[in-house]
């Protein structure tokens, strides 16, 4: 788990860089414009399945910002109909994160525009499939967002993603982190005899044994080790797509403040919907153009 800090509406917060904002950043403008072209959905979903406390707080500047859960909590479309989401579900396994968000979301009084919210305490892996099956029984019209967030590779296992995948929605999209640089290139070290503590959660993590050939033919040779990384995202990506059919990295998260090259992890968009890609497309195109969400577009 991240460190904790105590924010200054005396609640806990994450203690996190600035590279956490670009993480998301993706949410902030692909959400709003996504809202509007799922606007024929009787129901829009966003599910985070691990939601944190609800703020941030800067390692270098100290500076306050609020986590995904706030942001969402207040997002409305741009446009006369304002939309929504309509209902949100926050999962947290840690207590003292769990009642700091729930507190938060509480004060935000009308400024929380979603019309049902859901903070849930437990693990995501067991609260998380149950959520997405509960969705997709309710409403199988419905479209949903998934943002998974997880601090390390055993956090969100294979069986979790297959299950959001095959819980009987169609219309849902996953927004996940990858811990390439991070997580992974510590649980396979270029000494093989230090990779045996690491191996049933790294096939948990895959679902498969093919990482095992890219470590055996790439991860022992350090001038090799960055084509292991690619190798393994490639795979990661191709298990993603078997479900999703269309998955696109949207971020390459980088610690700024240490060191140009120095990489933290990946963010993926997975979904099965070409509409969706026209979205992350021009997400891609005018980033650094600012918001520019008037997008006349409907998913199905």
């Amino acid at each position: 788990m991240k460190e904790l800090v105590m924010a200054k509406d005396e609640l806990w917060a994450r203690v996190n860089g600035d590279y956490a904002r670009e993480k998301h950043s993706f949410l902030e403008r692909f959400a709003p414009p996504a809202l509007n072209v799922t606007a024929m959905k009787p129901e829009r979903h966003f599910v985070d399945l691990f939601a944190g406390p609800g703020r941030n707080v800067d390692t270098l500047t100290g500076e306050e910002y609020p986590g995904a859960a706030i942001t969402v909590a207040r997002m409305v479309a741009p446009g006369r109909a304002r939309r929504t989401f309509t209902h949100a579900w926050y999962l947290n396994k840690n207590e003292d994160e769990h009642a700091a968000l729930s507190s938060r979301l509480r004060r935000l009084g009308r400024d929380c525009v979603i019309q049902e919210i859901n903070p849930l305490w437990g693990d995501a892996n067991v609260r998380g499939p149950h959520v997405m099956r509960d969705i997709a029984t309710s409403g199988a019209r419905a479209y949903a967002l998934v943002f998974a967030d997880p601090g390390c590779p055993s956090h969100l296992p294979w069986s979790t993603v297959k299950k959001i995948g095959t819980c009987g929605l169609q219309s849902v999209d996953l927004y996940v982190l990858m811990p390439l640089d991070m997580g992974l290139n510590r649980m396979l070290p270029p000494e093989p005899w230090k990779l045996a503590p690491n191996e049933e959660a790294l096939t948990a993590y895959f679902g498969t044994e093919e990482w095992r050939r890219i470590y055996e033919r790439y991860g022992r040779v350090s001038s090799q080790r960055a084509k292991m990384r690619v190798e393994l995202l490639e795979l990661y990506k191709e298990r993603l797509s078997e479900m999703w059919g269309f998955v696109e990295e949207v971020r390459d998260i980088r610690n700024w403040g240490r060191s140009e090259n120095h990489r933290l992890y990946r963010m993926l968009f997975c979904t099965r919907n070409e509409t969706a890609m026209i979205l992350v497309k021009w997400e891609r195109s005018t980033r650094s153009r600012g918001p520019q969400l008037g997008l006349g577009l409907e998913i199905a």
